[in-house]
Formats: structure tokens, sequence, C-alpha cells
């Protein structure tokens, strides 16, 4: 029979734990979506001297005219929600054995649960209930992600690696109470079965065999009794109930000990009459709740209401009260009112923190300065205050949707591959798929450039995207000046010599590939240095420029380019000529430089501005050494001033 007590008392403490850890299990939930919802967005940026010594990513910081704002890190925005949470009974937070910021480092059963992690690599969480401080401790790992990586960069940090954890500190001194109250009802309940053995084996003996008969019915009934008993004792401490009773005739109001623990009260702080209850309910939420009650009474329809009571140390917890008429009169009117009090703080607690957890979430959407919508590829379901700043001409999603359907009606391409396409459901793909997404918009016959970033959701069983626009114009704009500078010539505004290094090797690589001619020519103004001498360097600046432009001009097909090497030299890379073909576009260059007609008072004969050309002709078919097809133009180049200057000379290979 013991053993029977045992197994109920034992199931009791482990449904209380149980409760406790899928308690544990919720709140990480929660806590972890704050985590990756920091990944997903690619950090939230905030106003650097607003967050004190809360921690940032070491990476991500933008200039704003209101300050210098950096990129709040996952673990700090777990840190900053921890900070505002009710700590009497919650704690949580993300700690590791080798962190990046000390205030992150891990102890005691923390730091030991964590080197348990980095042997099994194990994702299942691991927890103990300390009888010493009554608290559970909770912890799950985080491993590595490739999101993760760009702020974990120390030659420790791997992708994949355990980079610690999210603790949660719960309150657990309910769970050891009602614990401890299972064992007193054990041992208590032992105790009374083993007298209550005894006496029956005595009153066996006792009684005469003519009597035995009723004592076999006695038990029976006993032993029913004794289990509907134990059952319904079961029920309520496992439930955590408190039960009372209102005699409506005489205002008596009488409860069980459970009910008091619940207020932290004493049998001698107890009237015994309705305002023991009554006084101590919220105002306000007894203006609520008593028309509701009265209405239950006199239709005798059972009850459920939500309120808050006074507790013994001044403070209130959450109650859920049920009850209903449980008996009546000769005329049918109530006259007894029964029913269970619940402790339910705890679940109130936590529907306050996920409502302030969903305010701050939404003021952090609606505030955020980048343009973030959520779509399902096509159509906007949500869009935040930053789009219809930039938007302007629309004051609500519902008159932009009045006149466009997708936002990206107003995507345009260009010469950037990173471009994404104006196509509907396309163009969400090709953020996807795209390592470094860019949206070219057009709006009020302005250009705009923004950097994307997509995160496919679930919410009410349909997909959607939630899709940030971060302005890059500024960016971009001298991004392509850069590259346009790099690769251009200040004085002459043709091709200079690193990009000539580029195209000659591509070029020359394309012609074997597609088995056709390649051709390298080089360029030298006959003489030039005399021409400065004489005519000074302003003018023979004058010259180059004069002589790039009518140059650059001549090449005009897609496989056409011209470059200045330097000084007075200049090259041209061009395909897909015969040698003929090659030499007659070399001598409508030279025609062209002649038609300038810029005197040259030091270039006899005709004492005119003339070039020399040194061309190295590659038939299709041959791979050759860029050095050696270099080396073979620079020797026509040679041999063209050798004999004379203004004339073409070729090097066939």
């Amino acid at each position: 029979m013991e053993s029977v007590f045992y197994g109920i008392a034992k199931d009791g403490q482990n449904e209380y734990e149980k409760n406790l850890i899928e308690q544990a299990n919720y709140y990480y939930k929660d806590i972890e979506g704050k985590w990756k919802w920091n990944l997903d967005v690619d950090g939230i940026y905030v106003l650097k001297d607003n967050i004190g010594k809360t921690p940032f990513a070491k990476e991500k910081i933008i200039e704003t005219e209101i300050g210098e704002m950096k990129r709040l890190s996952p673990t700090s925005m777990v840190h900053l929600f921890s900070q505002h949470t009710h700590k009497q009974f919650l704690k949580y937070a993300v700690i590791s054995n080798n962190p990046v910021d000390e205030i992150n480092k891990a102890d005691k059963f923390y730091a030991e649960a964590l080197k348990s992690f980095e042997k099994s690599k194990s994702n299942e969480a691991i927890y103990e209930i300390d009888s010493a401080t009554q608290k559970l401790y909770y912890v799950k790992p985080l491993y590595l992600t490739k999101q993760c990586m760009e702020c974990h960069k120390r030659k420790e940090d791997t992708l994949g690696s355990l980079r610690g954890g999210i603790t949660i500190d719960l309150d657990a001194r309910f769970i050891l109470e009602r614990t401890e109250k299972i064992w007193n009802n054990f041992v208590f309940v032992s105790l009374l079965a083993t007298f209550f053995v005894v006496f029956v084996i005595y009153f066996i003996m006792n009684i005469s065999k003519q009597k035995l008969y009723y004592l076999y019915e006695n038990i029976a009934l006993a032993n029913s009794l004794k289990e509907k008993v134990t059952k319904l004792n079961k029920v309520l401490v496992a439930s955590g109930l408190g039960y009372w009773e209102w005699n409506l005739v005489t205002g008596e109001h009488s409860v069980d000990e459970q009910w008091l623990h619940m207020l932290g009260l004493n049998r001698d702080d107890m009237k015994k009459e309705s305002c023991d209850w009554s006084e101590r309910i919220e105002p306000e939420d007894a203006k609520r709740i008593m028309p509701i009650i009265d209405e239950a009474i006199e239709k005798k329809n059972p009850y459920v209401v939500e309120f808050r009571m006074k507790h013994a140390l001044g403070h209130y917890i959450w109650i859920q009260g049920s009850g209903g008429v449980t008996d009546v009169d000769e005329n049918g009117k109530a006259i007894k009112l029964s029913g269970t009090h619940q402790d339910i703080t705890n679940r109130k607690l936590l529907e306050l923190e996920q409502q302030n957890n969903t305010g701050y979430l939404n003021t952090l959407f609606e505030k955020n300065p980048n343009i973030i919508i959520v779509t399902d590829g096509v159509e906007i379901v949500k869009a935040n205050d930053a789009f219809f700043r930039f938007f302007d001409q629309y004051d609500s999603l519902n008159s932009f949707k009045q006149e466009h359907k997708c936002i990206c009606e107003f995507f345009e391409g260009g010469d950037d591959s990173a471009f994404i396409t104006s196509e509907p459901h396309q163009w969400v793909e090709e953020v996807f798929n795209s390592p470094e997404p860019i949206a070219k918009i057009v709006y009020k016959k302005e250009e705009y450039y923004f950097a994307v970033h997509a995160k496919k959701v679930y919410e009410n069983g349909l997909l959607n995207i939630i899709v940030t626009f971060n302005n890059i114009t500024d960016i971009y704009g001298l991004r392509k000046r850069f590259e346009e500078l790099s690769i251009v010539d200040e004085l002459t505004k043709v091709y200079n010599r690193r990009h000539f290094n580029e195209i000659f090797k591509e070029e020359r690589n394309r012609a074997i590939r597609e088995a056709h001619s390649f051709c390298l020519a080089i360029i030298d103004i006959d003489n030039f240095k005399l021409y400065n001498d004489t005519y000074g360097h302003d003018a023979g600046d004058n010259v180059l420029a004069a002589f790039a432009r009518e140059a650059n001009a001549m090449t005009k097909r897609s496989n056409e380019f011209f470059f200045r090497l330097g000084g007075e030299e200049f090259g041209v890379v061009f395909c897909l000529k015969t040698q003929e073909e090659a030499i007659d576009y070399l001598e409508s260059i030279m025609e062209a430089t002649r038609a300038l007609n810029i005197t040259h008072s030091h270039n006899p004969p005709t004492y005119k501005f003339t070039i020399s050309i040194g061309l190295a002709y590659v038939e299709a078919g041959k791979e050759l050494e860029l050095t050696s097809i270099y080396k073979a133009a620079d020797e026509a180049l040679y041999l063209a001033k050798k004999n004379g200057r203004n004339r073409i000379e070729v090097n066939t290979l």
C-alpha cells in the first residue's frame, strides 16, 4: 500500500517539475525568437550614447545627423529585454565560457553545462532545481551560424562551434513548497494507512465469526471511501486549487488551507465572513466581476472570472475564481455558493511581458529608419513609417495600393548585375538567391539605390516575407564614381594602364576560347618631347587630350578598347579582324590624327602632329603568353620609328 502512495507522491512531484520545465521552454522560445529576429534583420541600430554599457556588435557603425549609431548585437538585445523583466520570478541572459564581453561570462552550473555541450554537441536543455536558492537553472546551447560569423571573427569562433547558451533563472519556490507538502502528506497518509491496517487486523482477531461478513463489507466501503478521498486530495494538490464555500443566507464564508496559502494568511486572519475575500479584491476588479457573479447567482449558472487579490505581504496576486450555486431553498432561491481559487500570477505576468515585447517589436518596426514591408511577393501586407516618408505622396497603405500593387513597379534595371528584377514574385526569389541584392528605385524622376534583405515568416498558416530596404544611394554613387576613376586616365578621359592590364588578359582569353584572331597595337606620338620643349607642357597636354578624344571615337565596337599606357604612349586591343582589316582600322586612326592639322615644327617631313603604330597580330588558334604579344607589338613600334615614323609596322604571330 505504501508503494501506491509513494507512486502517487512521486507522480505529483514529477508533474510539478514538468510544468516548471515547460514554462522555462516557453520562455526560451520567446527569448530565442528575439535573438534570431535581430540576426534576421541584420541588426538594430541605436544611438551609442543611449545604451550605457550595453555591448554593441564590433562592426557596422553608421554616422547619422543625430550622432553615431552602432548595431546592437543579438546578445545585447536579449540583455536589454532582461532588464525590463519582472526579476522577482524570472531572469535570463546569453552567456559563454569564452565571451567577447566579460559581462556574458558563465559561472558555476552554467559553466559546467557549456562544457558538456562542447563534448556532446547536443541541442537539449540542461537544468537543475536548487533547493538552497529556490530557483530553476536552465540553459540551452547556441551554435555559431553563418549569420553569427560577421561579428564573431576570433580564431576560436568557427562555423558550427559552441558560442554559448541562453540561460533562464525561474522562481521555484512554489514547486519546492508543493513538493514538500506532497511528501508530508505521503508520510501522514502512510502512517494513517499503517494504523488502519493494524486496527483492522486487531478487530478481525477479536470479532466473532458471525460478524466476519459485515467486517469485510465495512473494509471494502472504507477502502472505497479512502480511495475517493485520496484521489480528490491528489487533484486539489496537483492543480493548486483552493476551495471556498459561501452561505448566502448567514453570510458565513469558509475556506481550506490551500486558499489561505495563496494569500499568505493564517486561520486567525479570517473573520469567516464574505468580507474575507471581498475586501481583499482590487477595487477596480471588484467593480468588474461583481455583476458577473450576481448574474450567475440569479440564473444559477457557473462562472469563471479573473481578478487581483491583496496578499498578506501587501502586493497583489492574480486569481482565477470559479464557482456556482450548490444549494437552493424550497422556492428555488440560491442559498449556498461554492468554488475554487487558482493562483495565475505567473501566467498574467507572462501575458504582460508578451504584450510589452510585442509593443517593443512594433516600435522597432515602425520607427526603423530603413524601409520595411511585409509582402507575399506581390501585394504589400504591411509597411512601416519609413515607407511613407519615402513614398511621401501616399499617406496610407490603402492609398498606395489603389495605384500600385507591388513595390517592384518602381524597380529599374541597369548595368549592375546585382540589380533585382521588377517582375512580381520573381524579385523576391532574386533577393534570396543574390549575395548582395540591390534595388534601383525610380521615384519622382529621382534614382535611389537600396540594399535589400528578406526573411520568410509563417503567420496564421500563411507565408509572408519581411523585406528591408536600406538606402545606400550615397554609398552606391561613391562606389561607382570610385570604380570609374580607378580605370580612367585623368588627363585624356580614356581607359588607363590599370584597366588595360585587365582587358588585355580578358580579351586574349576570350580569343583563345572562341578561336578567333587577336590584335594589340601600341601607338606613340612622334617627337612628342620636342613638342613639349617647343610649345610647353600645357600645349602638350592639350594635344594628348585631343588625340585621345579622336582615337577613342574610332573604337565603336564592343570588342575595341583604347588606352593611355603612359606619357605619350597609347594602346588599342581589338579582335575579330583579318590582318588587312586590322591595318585598315589603324589607318583610320592615323587619318583622324592627321585631320587634327596640329603644327609640329620639329617633326619633319610633314611638320604636323603624327603618330607611329606597332601591331602584334595573333592568328586564330594560337595561344601565346601576354608578355610575348606585348613584346611583339613593342618591337613593331620600334621598327616604325626606325623606318621614318608616321607609319604602321606589323608583327604576325
